[in-house]
């Protein structure tokens, strides 16, 4: 793919974003569905998977691009949206694990005590949901602490890491907007972390600088 063919279809994929937030503040379903798939449409368009890394990556972004159509559709797919995004997560954890097998036992005691404490602050208002967020607290955070531990497999490998803490971010904003006490604004600064954890990992791969990984 050409450098001007690269550049359009980002520049295309920024335009939708600015246009599902045009669609977000007038409350136009139509738009919103219509522009929220486009930016990881475009990632997996231009990620070609001929790495293990990269192929992983991609089987991530493929799980969030279907977590992002069923989330928007209906309130009623959130458990469908849930399992496509924790599916996804262990696309990324894999590639992470493929990168570096250590322990890294503090990073995992900081992510375990994080975890602990959203998931007791949300635990009163889960009801039947409390097993579902229990085990998606816990794989997201098994995907950020591989993304920790393998920040220094290459030159690229700490936008992994930045990408995982903006998910856990993006998606304990989204646990407590939903489960705990309404945010204001909420659902901007959600989308707004979300794209950028997406485009954080999508070039950590894209630009690896390593083909067997």
């Amino acid at each position: 793919m050409t450098d001007k063919m690269r550049n359009l279809l980002l520049g295309a994929a920024l335009v939708f974003v600015i246009l599902f937030f045009m669609g977000l503040f007038t409350d136009n379903y139509p738009l919103r569905m219509i522009a929220k798939p486009f930016p990881l449409i475009v990632l997996l368009v231009l990620l070609k998977p001929t790495s293990h890394y990269r192929k992983f990556i991609f089987g991530g972004l493929a799980f969030s691009l279907l977590g992002d159509i069923l989330l928007e559709s209906s309130p009623d797919m959130f458990v469908f949206g849930l399992l496509a995004f924790l599916t996804g997560h262990i696309f990324y954890a894999i590639a992470f694990i493929r990168r570096n097998k250590t322990i890294n036992l503090m990073t995992a005691v900081f992510m375990l005590a994080y975890g602990v404490l959203i998931y007791w602050i949300l635990l009163p208002g889960l009801n039947q949901m409390a097993i579902p967020v229990m085990l998606y607290v816990l794989v997201i955070l098994v995907m950020a602490w591989r993304a920790v531990s393998q920040r220094q497999f290459d030159a690229y490998a700490t936008f992994a890491m930045i990408g995982a803490f903006l998910f856990v971010f993006s998606d304990s904003l989204i646990a407590l907007n939903k489960f705990y006490t309404p945010i204001d604004y909420s659902r901007g600064i959600i989308m707004l972390t979300y794209w950028m954890a997406q485009a954080f990992i999508f070039y950590s791969a894209y630009r690896s600088e390593k083909t067997q990984d």
